[in-house]
Protein backbone atom coordinates (compact mmCIF):
# COMPACT_ATOMS: atom_id res chain seq x y z
CA UNK A 1 0.00 0.00 0.00
CA UNK A 2 2.83 2.11 0.79
CA UNK A 3 4.26 1.78 -2.79
CA UNK A 4 1.02 2.13 -4.59
CA UNK A 5 -0.10 5.79 -2.55
CA UNK A 6 3.89 7.00 -3.09
CA UNK A 7 3.61 6.22 -7.39
CA UNK A 8 0.70 7.94 -6.91
CA UNK A 9 1.23 11.19 -5.44
CA UNK A 10 1.83 14.12 -7.51
CA UNK A 11 4.74 15.10 -6.80
CA UNK A 12 6.47 12.52 -4.60
CA UNK A 13 9.70 13.14 -2.63
CA UNK A 14 12.76 12.89 -4.78
CA UNK A 15 14.00 10.21 -1.84
CA UNK A 16 12.05 7.42 0.51
CA UNK A 17 14.30 6.37 3.76
CA UNK A 18 12.48 3.25 5.11
CA UNK A 19 13.17 1.22 8.28
CA UNK A 20 12.09 -1.95 8.61
CA UNK A 21 12.71 -5.45 7.10
CA UNK A 22 12.01 -8.97 8.26
CA UNK A 23 15.71 -10.60 8.42
CA UNK A 24 14.20 -13.99 8.21
CA UNK A 25 12.49 -16.76 6.03
CA UNK A 26 9.77 -14.22 4.53
CA UNK A 27 7.54 -17.52 3.72
CA UNK A 28 6.55 -18.06 7.61
CA UNK A 29 5.01 -14.86 7.14
CA UNK A 30 2.65 -16.15 4.78
CA UNK A 31 4.20 -13.89 2.04
CA UNK A 32 3.95 -15.89 -1.26
CA UNK A 33 6.69 -15.43 -4.07
CA UNK A 34 4.38 -14.00 -6.45
CA UNK A 35 3.86 -11.06 -3.87
CA UNK A 36 7.46 -10.52 -3.57
CA UNK A 37 7.71 -10.45 -6.61
CA UNK A 38 4.58 -7.74 -6.98
CA UNK A 39 6.27 -5.39 -4.43
CA UNK A 40 9.77 -5.38 -6.62
CA UNK A 41 8.15 -4.66 -9.81
CA UNK A 42 6.39 -1.58 -7.84
CA UNK A 43 10.00 -0.69 -6.36
CA UNK A 44 11.10 -1.15 -10.33
CA UNK A 45 8.53 1.37 -11.02
CA UNK A 46 9.72 4.34 -8.49
CA UNK A 47 13.09 4.01 -9.18
CA UNK A 48 11.81 4.36 -13.41
CA UNK A 49 10.05 8.13 -12.21
CA UNK A 50 13.45 8.98 -10.59
CA UNK A 51 12.92 8.23 -7.11
CA UNK A 52 15.21 6.61 -4.40
CA UNK A 53 14.20 4.30 -2.11
CA UNK A 54 17.00 3.65 0.80
CA UNK A 55 16.04 0.77 3.03
CA UNK A 56 17.82 0.13 6.28
CA UNK A 57 19.93 -3.02 6.28
CA UNK A 58 18.65 -4.75 9.08
CA UNK A 59 20.52 -4.82 12.60
CA UNK A 60 20.74 -9.03 12.83
CA UNK A 61 24.10 -8.77 11.05
CA UNK A 62 24.59 -11.83 9.31
CA UNK A 63 20.74 -13.35 10.19
CA UNK A 64 22.50 -16.20 11.89
CA UNK A 65 19.82 -18.65 12.88
CA UNK A 66 21.06 -21.48 14.88
CA UNK A 67 19.81 -25.22 14.21
CA UNK A 68 15.75 -25.28 15.41
CA UNK A 69 16.51 -21.65 17.00
CA UNK A 70 13.24 -19.41 17.31
CA UNK A 71 13.04 -16.78 14.92
CA UNK A 72 10.63 -14.36 17.28
CA UNK A 73 12.39 -12.34 19.44
CA UNK A 74 12.17 -12.72 23.08
CA UNK A 75 11.89 -16.80 23.40
CA UNK A 76 14.34 -18.74 25.14
CA UNK A 77 15.34 -22.00 24.05
CA UNK A 78 17.60 -24.82 25.64
CA UNK A 79 18.48 -27.43 22.66
CA UNK A 80 19.84 -30.99 23.16
CA UNK A 81 20.99 -33.96 20.45
CA UNK A 82 17.62 -34.68 20.14
CA UNK A 83 14.70 -32.04 21.80
CA UNK A 84 14.50 -28.61 22.12
CA UNK A 85 12.84 -27.33 24.62
CA UNK A 86 10.89 -23.79 23.15
CA UNK A 87 9.56 -21.69 25.83
CA UNK A 88 8.43 -24.48 28.18
CA UNK A 89 7.28 -26.97 25.57
CA UNK A 90 9.80 -30.04 24.12
CA UNK A 91 10.02 -30.13 20.77
CA UNK A 92 11.39 -33.18 19.20
CA UNK A 93 13.59 -34.07 16.51
CA UNK A 94 11.77 -37.13 14.42
CA UNK A 95 12.99 -38.77 10.90
CA UNK A 96 11.46 -37.52 7.63
CA UNK A 97 12.06 -38.01 4.43
CA UNK A 98 15.18 -39.75 3.37
CA UNK A 99 16.03 -40.33 7.30
CA UNK A 100 16.61 -36.81 7.12
CA UNK A 101 15.53 -35.62 10.68
CA UNK A 102 13.10 -32.13 11.07
CA UNK A 103 11.43 -30.35 14.41
CA UNK A 104 7.74 -31.51 13.95
CA UNK A 105 6.65 -32.90 16.97
CA UNK A 106 6.04 -31.69 20.39
CA UNK A 107 5.17 -32.67 24.06
CA UNK A 108 4.15 -30.72 27.53
CA UNK A 109 2.76 -32.44 30.49
CA UNK A 110 -0.29 -30.67 29.74
CA UNK A 111 -0.67 -32.51 26.18
CA UNK A 112 0.92 -31.58 22.60
CA UNK A 113 0.71 -28.26 21.53
CA UNK A 114 -0.47 -27.92 18.25
CA UNK A 115 2.34 -27.41 15.14
CA UNK A 116 2.03 -26.77 11.16
CA UNK A 117 5.05 -27.54 9.23
CA UNK A 118 4.94 -24.46 6.71
CA UNK A 119 7.86 -25.72 3.91
CA UNK A 120 9.99 -28.86 3.43
CA UNK A 121 12.00 -28.32 0.51
CA UNK A 122 14.20 -30.78 -0.51
CA UNK A 123 16.99 -30.28 -2.92
CA UNK A 124 19.41 -32.89 -2.88
CA UNK A 125 21.54 -31.66 -0.58
CA UNK A 126 19.45 -30.68 2.47
CA UNK A 127 16.09 -30.96 3.64
CA UNK A 128 14.79 -27.42 5.80
CA UNK A 129 11.31 -27.23 7.14
CA UNK A 130 9.99 -24.21 8.74
CA UNK A 131 7.30 -24.65 11.38
CA UNK A 132 4.74 -22.34 12.95
CA UNK A 133 2.65 -22.58 16.51
CA UNK A 134 -0.60 -21.07 16.81
CA UNK A 135 -0.23 -18.59 13.36
CA UNK A 136 3.33 -17.23 14.40
CA UNK A 137 6.72 -18.50 12.45
CA UNK A 138 8.65 -20.48 15.14
CA UNK A 139 11.52 -22.40 13.74
CA UNK A 140 13.66 -22.70 10.79
CA UNK A 141 15.65 -25.57 10.55
CA UNK A 142 17.82 -27.15 8.12
CA UNK A 143 19.80 -30.41 7.60
CA UNK A 144 22.68 -31.48 5.63
CA UNK A 145 22.75 -35.17 5.20
CA UNK A 146 26.24 -36.54 6.65
CA UNK A 147 27.19 -33.34 8.59
CA UNK A 148 24.17 -32.93 10.99
CA UNK A 149 22.10 -29.37 11.18
CA UNK A 150 23.14 -26.06 9.64
CA UNK A 151 22.46 -22.71 10.45
CA UNK A 152 20.88 -20.32 8.22
CA UNK A 153 22.08 -16.40 7.35
CA UNK A 154 19.63 -14.24 5.72
CA UNK A 155 20.03 -10.46 4.79
CA UNK A 156 16.90 -8.69 5.36
CA UNK A 157 13.78 -7.86 2.89
CA UNK A 158 13.28 -5.86 1.41
CA UNK A 159 16.20 -4.07 1.32
CA UNK A 160 17.28 -6.91 -0.43
CA UNK A 161 15.74 -5.53 -3.49
CA UNK A 162 17.76 -4.57 -6.24
CA UNK A 163 15.46 -1.50 -6.62
CA UNK A 164 16.46 -0.50 -3.41
CA UNK A 165 19.64 0.99 -2.06
CA UNK A 166 20.64 -1.02 1.32
CA UNK A 167 22.61 1.08 4.21
CA UNK A 168 24.60 -0.66 7.08
CA UNK A 169 25.72 0.97 9.95
CA UNK A 170 29.27 2.17 11.22
CA UNK A 171 30.07 3.46 14.96
CA UNK A 172 32.81 5.94 15.48
CA UNK A 173 36.07 4.43 17.10
CA UNK A 174 37.02 5.85 21.14
CA UNK A 175 34.93 8.61 20.27
CA UNK A 176 37.58 10.09 18.16
CA UNK A 177 36.19 11.37 14.69
CA UNK A 178 39.46 11.77 13.01
CA UNK A 179 40.35 8.07 12.75
CA UNK A 180 38.58 5.35 10.31
CA UNK A 181 35.11 4.04 11.75
CA UNK A 182 34.67 0.39 11.99
CA UNK A 183 31.30 -1.66 11.75
CA UNK A 184 28.78 -1.44 14.80
CA UNK A 185 28.89 -3.66 17.92
CA UNK A 186 25.98 -2.99 19.64
CA UNK A 187 23.95 -4.86 16.63
CA UNK A 188 24.96 -6.43 13.70
CA UNK A 189 24.83 -4.37 10.44
CA UNK A 190 22.78 -6.48 7.86
CA UNK A 191 24.09 -8.13 5.37
CA UNK A 192 24.57 -10.92 3.15
CA UNK A 193 23.51 -12.61 -0.30
CA UNK A 194 19.37 -12.70 -1.24
CA UNK A 195 17.60 -15.84 -0.93
CA UNK A 196 14.69 -14.37 -3.39
CA UNK A 197 16.55 -11.86 -5.77
CA UNK A 198 19.15 -13.02 -8.27
CA UNK A 199 22.55 -10.90 -8.57
CA UNK A 200 21.92 -8.09 -10.49
CA UNK A 201 24.39 -7.00 -13.56
CA UNK A 202 25.67 -3.98 -11.89
CA UNK A 203 26.77 -6.78 -8.91
CA UNK A 204 28.11 -9.47 -11.55
CA UNK A 205 31.76 -7.97 -11.96
CA UNK A 206 33.86 -5.97 -10.05
CA UNK A 207 34.20 -5.75 -5.72
CA UNK A 208 31.48 -7.81 -5.19
CA UNK A 209 32.25 -11.09 -7.13
CA UNK A 210 35.99 -10.70 -5.21
CA UNK A 211 34.73 -10.48 -1.88
CA UNK A 212 32.31 -13.71 -2.73
CA UNK A 213 35.27 -16.00 -3.75
CA UNK A 214 37.57 -14.41 -0.81
CA UNK A 215 36.46 -17.11 1.73
CA UNK A 216 39.03 -15.53 4.28
CA UNK A 217 36.32 -12.63 5.22
CA UNK A 218 33.65 -15.47 5.83
CA UNK A 219 33.34 -16.68 9.17
CA UNK A 220 32.63 -20.17 9.83
CA UNK A 221 30.81 -20.84 6.68
CA UNK A 222 32.49 -24.61 6.13
CA UNK A 223 28.98 -26.04 6.21
CA UNK A 224 28.04 -27.41 2.55
CA UNK A 225 24.38 -26.23 1.53
CA UNK A 226 24.90 -23.26 2.81
CA UNK A 227 23.27 -20.19 0.57
CA UNK A 228 26.03 -19.27 -0.40
CA UNK A 229 27.33 -22.44 -2.44
CA UNK A 230 27.97 -21.46 -6.17
CA UNK A 231 24.32 -22.28 -8.06
CA UNK A 232 22.30 -22.32 -4.85
CA UNK A 233 22.28 -18.58 -3.30
CA UNK A 234 25.46 -17.42 -3.52
CA UNK A 235 24.10 -15.30 -6.57
CA UNK A 236 21.74 -13.55 -4.78
CA UNK A 237 21.57 -9.73 -4.88
CA UNK A 238 24.39 -8.77 -2.62
CA UNK A 239 23.88 -6.13 0.91
CA UNK A 240 24.24 -3.69 2.06
CA UNK A 241 25.57 -1.58 -0.45
CA UNK A 242 27.03 1.37 1.54
CA UNK A 243 27.01 2.23 5.13
CA UNK A 244 26.37 5.07 7.59
CA UNK A 245 26.86 6.44 11.22
CA UNK A 246 24.41 3.96 12.64
CA UNK A 247 25.81 3.70 16.48
CA UNK A 248 25.55 6.78 18.30
CA UNK A 249 25.50 10.06 16.65
CA UNK A 250 24.95 13.91 16.87
CA UNK A 251 21.29 14.61 16.93
CA UNK A 252 20.16 18.11 17.33
CA UNK A 253 23.52 19.14 18.44
CA UNK A 254 23.96 16.57 21.32
CA UNK A 255 25.71 13.32 21.14
CA UNK A 256 23.13 10.09 21.36
CA UNK A 257 23.45 6.70 21.51
CA UNK A 258 20.09 6.31 19.21
CA UNK A 259 21.48 2.69 17.33
CA UNK A 260 20.35 0.62 14.65
CA UNK A 261 20.28 0.77 10.68
CA UNK A 262 16.99 2.56 11.33
CA UNK A 263 19.91 5.89 12.01
CA UNK A 264 22.36 5.29 9.16
CA UNK A 265 19.95 4.70 6.57
CA UNK A 266 17.81 8.02 6.99
CA UNK A 267 20.89 9.47 7.30
CA UNK A 268 22.18 8.45 4.35
CA UNK A 269 18.90 9.25 2.35
CA UNK A 270 19.93 13.19 3.87
CA UNK A 271 23.16 13.14 2.13
CA UNK A 272 21.30 12.22 -1.13
CA UNK A 273 19.11 14.80 -0.28
CA UNK A 274 21.20 17.60 -0.25
CA UNK A 275 22.80 16.41 -3.00
CA UNK A 276 19.70 16.74 -4.88
CA UNK A 277 18.90 20.10 -3.76
CA UNK A 278 22.77 21.34 -5.05
CA UNK A 279 21.70 19.30 -8.85
CA UNK A 280 18.30 21.36 -8.86
CA UNK A 281 20.49 24.70 -8.33
CA UNK A 282 22.47 23.29 -11.38
CA UNK A 283 19.38 22.59 -13.76
CA UNK A 284 19.36 18.93 -13.08
CA UNK A 285 17.01 16.60 -12.39
CA UNK A 286 17.72 14.61 -8.63
CA UNK A 287 19.44 11.25 -8.89
CA UNK A 288 16.75 9.03 -8.82
CA UNK A 289 17.83 5.13 -8.83
CA UNK A 290 21.25 4.80 -7.26
CA UNK A 291 23.08 1.85 -7.61
CA UNK A 292 24.28 1.91 -10.84
CA UNK A 293 25.67 5.08 -9.91
CA UNK A 294 27.15 3.83 -6.16
CA UNK A 295 28.33 0.52 -8.21
CA UNK A 296 30.03 2.42 -10.87
CA UNK A 297 31.93 4.69 -8.47
CA UNK A 298 32.34 2.36 -5.45
CA UNK A 299 35.50 3.22 -3.35
CA UNK A 300 36.32 6.55 -5.47
CA UNK A 301 32.99 8.16 -3.51
CA UNK A 302 32.96 6.24 -0.67
CA UNK A 303 35.93 5.39 2.75
CA UNK A 304 36.25 1.55 3.07
CA UNK A 305 35.73 0.11 6.40
CA UNK A 306 38.36 -2.29 7.29
CA UNK A 307 37.13 -3.15 10.89
CA UNK A 308 34.13 -5.31 12.28
CA UNK A 309 32.21 -8.37 11.33
CA UNK A 310 28.70 -9.46 11.14
CA UNK A 311 28.67 -12.43 12.99
CA UNK A 312 26.16 -10.24 15.27
CA UNK A 313 22.70 -10.28 16.79
CA UNK A 314 20.34 -7.48 17.41
CA UNK A 315 21.79 -7.47 21.13
CA UNK A 316 25.49 -7.36 20.14
CA UNK A 317 25.76 -10.67 21.31
CA UNK A 318 28.21 -12.70 18.59
CA UNK A 319 26.81 -15.58 16.85
CA UNK A 320 28.22 -18.14 14.65
CA UNK A 321 28.61 -17.24 11.26
CA UNK A 322 28.92 -14.39 8.89
CA UNK A 323 31.62 -11.76 7.47
CA UNK A 324 34.62 -9.79 7.86
CA UNK A 325 35.42 -6.26 5.97
CA UNK A 326 37.62 -6.21 3.77
CA UNK A 327 39.36 -3.90 1.39
CA UNK A 328 36.52 -2.91 -1.38
CA UNK A 329 33.09 -3.76 -0.94
CA UNK A 330 32.00 -6.44 2.08
CA UNK A 331 28.90 -7.80 3.32
CA UNK A 332 29.10 -6.14 6.50
CA UNK A 333 29.47 -2.34 5.48
CA UNK A 334 28.96 -2.35 1.53
CA UNK A 335 31.33 0.14 0.02
CA UNK A 336 31.55 1.87 3.37
CA UNK A 337 30.43 4.91 4.24
CA UNK A 338 29.89 8.46 2.21
CA UNK A 339 32.75 10.64 1.38
CA UNK A 340 30.24 13.41 0.88
CA UNK A 341 32.82 15.97 -0.59
CA UNK A 342 33.36 13.25 -3.38
CA UNK A 343 29.91 12.41 -3.82
CA UNK A 344 28.47 15.65 -4.64
CA UNK A 345 31.66 16.26 -7.35
CA UNK A 346 30.43 13.40 -9.07
CA UNK A 347 26.95 13.83 -8.62
CA UNK A 348 26.79 17.07 -10.13
CA UNK A 349 29.12 15.98 -13.06
CA UNK A 350 26.39 13.11 -13.77
CA UNK A 351 23.77 14.94 -16.75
Amino acid sequence: QWVLAAKNIGTPPAVFSLSYGWQRNITVTGCSSARLQLLDREFQKLALIGISVIFASGDAGSGYQDWCSPVEEGYTYEQSQTHVRYNGKIIKIVEVEDNRPCCIACQTTKGCYSWEILSLAVNGVATNCTLRGKGHPVFEYGWNAGLGPIPTLRPSWPSDSPWVTAVGATRVVNNNLNIPQAASTDFGSGGGFSWFYPRPTWQQTGEVVAFYNNKSLYINQTYSGSPYQPGVYGNGRATPDVAAMGQCAFVQGQFSCVIGTSLSAPVFAALISIINMARKEKGKAPLGYLNHWIYSEGGNIFDDILDGTSNIDRHGVQKGSGWRCGEGWDAVTGFGTPNFPKMLASALALP
